[in-house]
């Protein structure tokens, strides 16, 4: 799934509050949707977000995610009017390859969109398919408190059908090298053109209204592959 910024805005601009803000409502809704997180990255003008949808409750947790980040980003930001695009992007993935290339697309699109040169030190939310979990309170002065628990689990998981296929150190083995290959084509593609990266303090220093001028094809209907 992919949803995007209006006008490709960067009201999702890298920020200690907003990260956290952000941790903790994934976390949250993923658990009570119960939706299965492999990976997900959070850039400064969209949300990239691969899980599993084993009880067909994907549209009511991207509903309940999108809404809440979008108050978050009015509530910290001051902003005033839409935050994201009507219609998030969605496309199903059948196969073991094409799970696999879309964890590797959505860790190493911080170095795709020329954000900075390992995806890694991305200072927004970045969640890798390790099945790890960590403990996300809710922050401090968090808009509308009462509705929400003061604690939620924040779990990342493997792909099972690429641990049934390879075993689990395999996946992980499998995964990363995918990671590393996608970066390093993106470095190489940088480079070519010219550009350069900045550093991760600068991400979080620009300004919210700058907009991604990057050329990108004109989208096509939503595919199953």
């Amino acid at each position: 799934m992919s949803a995007r910024c209006v006008q490709r805005q960067f009201l999702l601009r890298p920020d200690p509050r907003l990260t956290a803000g952000i941790r903790f409502l994934l976390a949250h809704y993923a658990n009570k949707h119960h939706i299965q997180l492999y990976a997900a990255c959070v850039m400064s003008s969209h949300v990239h977000l691969v899980y599993r949808d084993g009880q067909a409750r994907g549209p009511h947790f991207l509903r309940d995610f999108n809404r809440a980040v979008a108050l978050l980003v009015q509530e910290l930001h001051g902003w005033q009017g839409g935050v994201f695009e009507q219609r998030p992007m969605q496309v199903r993935l059948l196969t073991l390859e094409s799970i696999v290339d879309k964890i590797a697309y959505t860790l190493a699109n911080p170095v795709e969109s020329g954000g900075v040169s390992k995806a890694r030190t991305w200072p927004g939310l970045w969640l890798g398919a390790t099945s790890q979990s960590s403990d996300e309170p809710r922050p401090e002065g968090f808009p509308r408190k009462g509705r929400f628990p003061a604690r939620a689990t924040l779990q990342s998981w493997l792909p099972d059908l690429l641990v049934r296929a390879v075993g689990e150190q395999q996946a992980k083995r499998r995964l990363a090298l995918a990671v590393d290959r996608t970066e390093r084509r993106n470095r190489r593609r940088v480079a070519s053109t010219g550009g350069s990266f900045r550093t991760p303090h600068h991400c979080g220093r620009l300004p919210i209204t700058t907009r991604s001028v990057r050329p990108e094809p004109r989208r096509a209907r939503a595919r199953e592959f």
